[in-house]
């Protein structure tokens, strides 16, 4: 429990720092092959065609965490509709620690008339400590309120 405090204390404090900036988006997502696997993403833009996206998702009585560096790359011309690629790192608290590198690879689409996007995405991670897998199937999807 002492865990979740602290790390729900250093979200709190990203979340403040990227709410600075133009480009930072907050939602719900749903992820993975487990049924109740829900978690929040927040994402904050670092230059122009690059973010930072932290997933905090929560699953059978676990937390989990990915921090993520996303390219984009616009597939419209109204700069609605992105491709989105990138990498990073994950860590879950269970009964043991286990943390690895996570991918990404998806599609964005923000909507102009209303501060939302929604995002599809693949995020296939390899767990490295406590028990070496690779977990393929997690298919999520997001949706954002973004401040523009």
């Amino acid at each position: 429990m002492k865990k979740l405090f602290v790390f729900v204390g250093i979200l709190l404090m990203c979340t403040s720092i990227f709410a600075q900036r133009k480009g930072f988006a907050i939602g719900a997502r749903i992820e993975g092959d487990e049924p109740n696997n829900l978690g929040v993403s927040l994402r904050g833009k670092i230059h122009r065609a690059g973010m930072l996206e932290g997933i905090v998702h929560f699953y059978d009585g676990s937390v989990g965490a990915t921090g993520l560096y996303e390219r984009y790359i616009n597939l419209s011309s109204s700069g609605t509709f992105d491709f989105v690629y990138g990498g990073g790192a994950h860590v879950v608290f269970t009964d043991d620690l286990g943390a690895g590198i996570a991918g990404i690879v998806g599609l964005c689409y923000t909507f102009k008339e209303i501060p939302v996007n929604i995002s599809v995405d693949w995020k296939p991670v390899l767990d490295i400590v406590s028990d070496v897998h690779m977990r393929a199937r997690l298919l999520g999807v997001s949706i954002r309120y973004t401040m523009k």
